[in-house]
């Protein structure tokens, strides 16, 4: 149906898709090793932005809480890239 190097559609906000709307952010301290979403930096003894997001998939199923964690620049650029 699709050629063998389809992709899908890409978006200009790829790692966004109306995450960031919905979360509620705060600035903390990750005292364990993580990863940056977007940027994939080690986030450890560092100040970085914990992003936590609750999606209702169907009505009888559990809410999804999702949680990403981001550099604070990487999240600067992201929210900026997102208005335009």
């Amino acid at each position: 149906m699709f050629g063998a190097n389809y992709t899908g559609i890409v978006s200009k906000n790829t790692y966004d898709d109306g995450y960031l709307q919905r979360a509620t952010i705060t600035e903390k301290v990750s005292l364990l090793p993580r990863r940056c979403y977007h940027s994939k930096k080690t986030l450890w003894f560092k100040k970085a932005y914990k992003a936590k997001a609750t999606m209702y998939m169907l009505p009888n199923q559990y809410p999804k809480v999702i949680t990403r964690w981001f550099d604070k620049s990487e999240l600067l650029l992201l929210k900026l890239d997102s208005r335009s």
